[in-house]
């Protein structure tokens, strides 16, 4: 899987604080083994993040993200609503729209042609594996000329749409990040290689024309009349008069604010995504005299811009989607937005209902009484950074960072509310439930019990300092189990919670972010050392009994049904059989998009918190 290298400071967070998901601990029980061909297949997704690119086609709008492509009907711009979303293999870029397709540069994945992504029933009717990573598309008649990164241009007929083929190819000398095509020619936004113009006259033979010197690295390239704009990164605009397509001249440059990464063009205006400056807008009447007129901030880090009439479609990133009005090009004004709840961080179902915590954005829940359709039906924003999530009757136990303990109502999911909230003075990472008590990890600060007989006013009853940094717990009976980060885990008797005292230490070989208890095992995510499993029988004593060199770095577990299911960072979902917990045997594994930070298990689906979303599976090959 490739790292999303603008992701690694969150993901850094989450190796220092181990901000992983949290289950209860189930005990395992017999009533599924796994058959000779277990596996773990993609059902549905939801609350996805990051929106990298947008096309605005009449009433809808798509959205490329890196668990695949969305569409929104934006009749009511203010108000995007999804009607169709299909999850993809590669990191999808860009893409083109045409005749009811949506032919998506899907990264390493290379051309998807995808149909019925509009009425809700997307399906993949073509796909062709470009060499290099496909990063821009545009569709001319009956072929797709695609960006292809360090693999240069490719042309590609899709007449057939089922069997796309590839037809020519010009390997451009740096790496091509974006295309337009005008007349006979594909202009080529070449990174440090400027702009290249290639003759596709004849499409099985694509040819180098010339040649367009700018500085800076060129992102993406629009053609509007006799001129060619080019975002080019932290160079801003560039532009070439291409009335002579073999002799372009640069006629102007307008350095903006940002990072020029993707450009529209409506009229003698050009529309800017301008990185963390938002969108800016730039009259380019008199090229040679460019002047601002206006600017549409966002939030989020503005990739891409598509721009309809009046209406400009923003790809903010991590930002989600945005709406802005231009009619009024100097003034114009944000509109509406696709929430997106921040990356997903801890997932817990129950019911009909999965309940995830997502950092920045707080509790979010959904309606799964259709795994393959995840409905979102309540939202409620903390004050802090949430992480770690318990839902226990009619209540949500929310480890919100350095904002503390929050307790929300969700006797009706649908209308989830505050109840209360325990601000401990420092930073709660993990927490569970047990009685009227919560039972709070707080890294540096070891744990502390909190009552909650009275959810509106939570008080402190007691605390243990541990040796370690306490960043994952679970609770069993009268014990605490304490995942310690390096120190291992520590055993923690809470039968008088105003006077918790250590029984038991077991130093495991990594880093202990997750544990789960099940009868006399605790089954630790022990970061790069895998699955650790300790035999707990003996409390004062705890033994490792087994081991799983997992293929990323473990970072949560939950037990249910004789099996225990990890999140694997890159690696993603993990299924393990622990039968026979001396030897556990990996059953069956699903690479998410992001990085796999929590999971949970009910009847035959497996629920992911992945860096870019919530992913729902299904177990197969149970017998």
């Amino acid at each position: 899987m490739n790292r999303i290298q603008r992701l690694s400071g969150l993901v850094m967070l989450v190796t220092l604080f181990g901000l992983v998901a949290i289950t209860d601990a189930q005990t395992p029980s017999p009533t599924a083994t796994a058959g000779p061909n277990a596996a773990l297949e993609y059902v549905g997704s939801a609350l996805w993040v990051g929106v990298h690119e947008v096309r605005v086609d009449g009433n809808l709008v798509y959205c490329a993200m890196p668990y695949g492509v969305q569409a929104l009907d934006i009749t009511n711009p203010a108000k995007p609503v999804v009607v169709g979303q299909l999850q993809t293999d590669g990191t999808a870029h860009r893409m083109a729209v045409q005749g009811g397709h949506v032919y998506l540069a899907d990264g390493e994945d290379g051309l998807l042609i995808i149909d019925g992504l509009a009425t809700g029933a997307p399906k993949i009717v073509g796909k062709f594996d470009t060499k290099g990573t496909a990063y821009d598309v545009e569709v001319v008649g009956k072929y797709a000329y695609v960006a292809d990164d360090d693999a240069g241009l490719d042309v590609i007929d899709v007449s057939k749409p089922a069997a796309p083929k590839l037809v020519g190819n010009y390997d451009t000398p740096g790496r091509a990040y974006g295309v337009a095509v005008a007349g006979k020619y594909a202009y080529v936004a070449d990174g440090k290689e400027g702009l290249q113009i290639v003759d596709v006259a004849k499409p099985n033979s694509p040819h180098w024309a010339v040649r367009a010197d700018l500085r800076g690295e060129a992102r993406d390239v629009a053609v509007s009349g006799h001129y060619a704009y080019v975002a080019a990164s932290d160079e801003g605009v560039h532009v070439f008069d291409i009335s002579e397509p073999k002799s372009p001249k640069r006629v102007g440059l307008y350095d903006t604010p940002g990072r020029a990464l993707g450009i529209d063009v409506s009229g003698t205006n050009v529309i800017v995504a301008d990185g963390h400056s938002g969108v800016q807008i730039i009259d380019f009447s008199l090229p040679t005299d460019p002047k601002r007129i206006g600017e549409c901030q966002t939030p989020g880090v503005a990739e891409g811009v598509s721009v309809s009439g009046t209406i400009a479609a923003i790809g903010d990133g991590d930002g989600g989607l945005r709406m802005c009005d231009i009619s009024n090009m100097s003034a114009p004004k944000l509109l509406g937005e696709q929430k997106l709840p921040g990356y997903v961080a801890s997932v817990v179902v129950q019911g009909d209902y999965a309940f995830t915590g997502n950092h920045d954005a707080g509790l979010r829940v959904l309606q799964i009484s259709d795994p393959l359709k995840p409905k979102l039906v309540c939202q409620y924003e903390t004050p802090g950074s949430s992480t770690e999530l318990q839902v226990k009757g009619d209540y949500a136990y929310l480890a919100d960072g350095d904002a503390g303990l929050q307790i929300i109502g969700v006797s009706n999911p649908a209308k989830c509310s505050s109840v209360g909230n325990y601000r401990s003075g420092w930073m709660v990472v993990d927490a569970v439930t047990g009685g009227q008590y919560a039972y709070l990890a707080e890294g540096e600060r070891g744990i502390r019990i909190v009552d909650v007989a009275n959810p509106a006013t939570p008080d402190l009853i007691g605390s243990y300092q541990t040796p370690g940094g306490a960043v994952g717990i679970a609770r069993e009976g009268d014990y605490l189990y304490v995942a310690e980060g390096g120190a291992g885990l520590q055993i923690i008797d809470v039968s008088d919670p105003a006077d918790p005292h250590p029984v038991g230490i077991y130093d495991s070989p990594g880093y202990a972010s997750g544990v789960a208890v099940a009868g006399n095992y605790a089954y630790i995510a022990d970061g790069a050392s895998g699955l650790t499993i300790v035999d707990i029988s003996n409390k004062a004593k705890p033994v490792s009994v087994g081991n799983l060199a997992t293929p990323a770095e473990a970072r949560k577990v939950a037990v249910a049904d004789g099996k225990v299911f990890v999140a694997d960072d890159d690696a993603g979902a993990l299924v393990v059989d622990v039968a026979n917990p001396s030897s556990p045997r990996l059953m069956a594994q699903y690479d998410t998009k992001g990085a796999a930070y929590g999971i949970a298990y009910q009847n035959g689906y497996v629920y992911v918190a992945d860096l870019y979303g919530l992913m729902v599976l299904r177990l197969t090959g149970l017998v």
